[in-house]
């Protein structure tokens, strides 16, 4: 399914970025993930369905109490 690999591609990907793997949900900020973003040059028409696949998996770890808060919402 297209839709899984976009959000699978986008999720590795800010994994990977400069040991996000290390840091635990609730120091990821709004600055890590703009960092993130820019750093992707092919992704200026997919910033928007970037920050949204990652918005909905935090959001889901809320829906499923493994997160208290989505910490990239403020």
């Amino acid at each position: 399914d297209q839709t899984y690999q976009q959000h699978r591609h986008f999720l590795r990907s800010f994994v990977r970025f400069r040991g996000v793997r290390g840091l635990r949900p609730h120091q990821v900020t709004v600055h890590l993930v703009e960092e993130w973003l820019d750093s992707e040059d092919g992704w200026k028409k997919s910033r928007r369905h970037a920050i949204r696949t990652l918005l909905r998996a935090f959001n889901w770890s809320v829906r499923r109490q493994l997160l208290a808060k989505n910490p990239i919402i403020g």
